[in-house]
């Protein structure tokens, strides 16, 4: 009857005491990790259609769910075609730093061929902008410092709804430096 009582309880009754409390700190210390990280980030965009890199600088804020997933809003600018581009993917970390990440976007970008008669290129005061979809997909890696500072660089490809059903695409390289809080 007694052995039949000891497997019918809960593990963490069956632990000697000692152990149940290292448990218990230890899971306070994993409850203590840092959920937040903000970074600067650093690329190189290359757009398809025209073939060349533009710098782009940028932030983001990240937000840890859980120790697998957490969810991210970007900004960056790119500089050639002078636009913006906003972002929201879900994160998934499957191993270690390893992470993979998709979601929607905005980019936000001047609209090409209109110029006032007589001009031979626009002013920034006079160009209108458009909004287009995205959908960002990509992979990186984050190596943590000190529990506190975070190094990723990352590649991950942008689908830019241009039209109706014309999509472009825009790789981008690059590396974020940030601190987790």
């Amino acid at each position: 009857f007694v052995g039949l009582l000891a497997l019918a309880s809960p593990a963490s009754a069956q632990q000697p005491p000692t152990a149940r409390v290292e448990a218990q700190v230890e899971g306070e210390e994993a409850e203590d990790e840092p959920r937040n990280e903000l970074a600067l980030v650093l690329a190189g965009t290359r757009e398809r259609a025209e073939g060349e890199t533009s710098f782009t600088v940028g932030g983001e804020y990240a937000r840890r769910l859980s120790d697998r997933f957490g969810i991210v809003g970007e900004f960056e600018y790119v500089s050639g075609p002078d636009s913006w581009v906003f972002a929201a993917p879900v994160v998934f970390q499957p191993v270690g730093g390893f992470k993979l990440f998709a979601g929607p976007g905005l980019e936000r970008k001047p609209i090409e061929g209109e110029l006032e008669e007589g001009a031979s290129e626009p002013t920034s005061t006079d160009t209108a902008r458009e909004d287009l979809f995205l959908w960002r997909v990509g992979t990186g890696y984050a190596w943590e410092f000190s529990r506190r500072y975070v190094v990723s660089p990352s590649f991950y490809m942008d689908f830019i709804q241009e039209a109706a059903d014309e999509w472009t695409r825009a790789f981008v390289f690059g590396i974020s430096i940030g601190v987790a809080f």
